[in-house]
């Protein structure tokens, strides 16, 4: 029988563990989600314009093939990296994505003709979805 079947202490443990699984859970897409709110400020501030949208979306879908990756690997080995080391690195990676979002959201690089590109903001997005979709 499981500790948490058994009722009295178990139950709470459950309790507590179920409300983590939530907080990490809604954690991992706090960066995207984020983003995605403040488009109305980057699509002022950004010089692609409405476009810069789509290239997020791009972004974040080419970032989706990280849990992929994570999972052929975890075919061949049974874990590839331990779980704990996964989601420290994660989670600090996660939080360092964040920071670097907020200082270089609105630095822009040119594309040489006159043209520029959000590529700090398109950049630190891909590796924010690629953590948070991992």
């Amino acid at each position: 029988q499981q500790p948490w079947a058994a009722g009295g202490r178990g139950e709470m443990s459950q309790l507590a563990s179920h409300c983590l699984v939530v907080v990490f859970g809604l954690s991992s897409w706090l960066l995207v989600n984020a983003v995605w709110v403040e488009l109305a400020l980057l699509v002022e501030v950004a010089p692609e314009g409405y476009a810069i949208a789509s290239y997020m979306a791009i972004a974040l879908q080419c970032a989706n093939v990280f849990p992929l990756a994570y999972s052929l690997a975890a075919r061949r080995r049974d874990p590839p990296v331990p779980y704990t080391t996964s989601i420290y690195t994660v989670l600090a990676l996660g939080g360092l994505m964040c920071w670097f979002l907020g200082g270089f959201w609105d630095q822009t690089t040119d594309l040489g003709g006159g043209r520029r590109a959000s590529l700090a903001l398109l950049a630190l997005l891909f590796a924010g979805g690629a953590l948070d979709c991992t």
